[in-house]
């Protein structure tokens, strides 16, 4: 089961938007595009099976092409936007580093 990060943001700028955090943020030029995947990000707040992940997605979110739904999977992997539901402990005092260093990726 995974969700999308909680440190990942979205933000509106220009025509279409900025996804992610500090240095690991990416401008999305295309309106469409930057919607599709703020509607795929926040459907992904709820544990999702990960084996299925595409499928899901295209038959849950309704208002995003195919080509939108690979390229949001592929920035999320990228970007190390996913992760295990299980992966953060609100009452572990070092939760928060677990956080960082899965956004750096290690």
């Amino acid at each position: 089961m995974v969700k999308i990060a909680r440190y990942i943001q979205a933000g509106r700028f220009e025509s279409g938007g900025v996804f992610g955090v500090g240095s690991n943020q990416v401008l999305i030029p295309q309106k469409k595009r930057f919607e599709s995947l703020v509607k795929i990000a926040s459907f992904l707040k709820r544990e999702t099976d990960s084996d299925n992940l595409y499928e899901y997605i295209k038959n849950n979110v309704s208002g995003v092409s195919e080509d939108d739904i690979n390229f949001s999977l592929s920035l999320f992997r990228e970007k190390n936007s996913l992760m295990s539901s299980s992966y953060f402990n609100s009452d572990d005092r070092y939760s928060r580093n677990v956080l960082y260093y899965h956004y750096l990726g290690a």
